[in-house]
């Protein structure tokens, strides 16, 4: 299989997930949908993380610790962005 086929489907991923983001609010990044969920704006981090790990992971074989997407340091849509 090609690289091209491996990920052509992650352009209309990162299209998608930023007009997703840009559809809520600030504070709702924080909202847990469901009890032992992670947040919305963590589930945005693990989508936008997800293509990184493809390439490092799957792609180059190289061995990348899941976060656990803490919003600390990337408090607002921008910073997730």
């Amino acid at each position: 299989m090609k690289p091209s086929q491996l990920f052509s489907h992650w352009d209309q991923v990162r299209t998608d997930l930023l007009a997703t983001i840009d559809m809520f609010k600030e504070d709702e990044l924080m909202f847990v949908p469901f009890k032992g969920s992670w947040s919305v704006g963590q589930i945005m981090l693990h989508i936008a993380d997800c293509e990184n790990y493809w390439l490092h992971y799957v792609v180059r074989q190289e061995i990348e610790i899941w976060s656990n997407y803490d919003l600390t340091n990337l408090p607002s849509k921008s910073a997730i962005k």
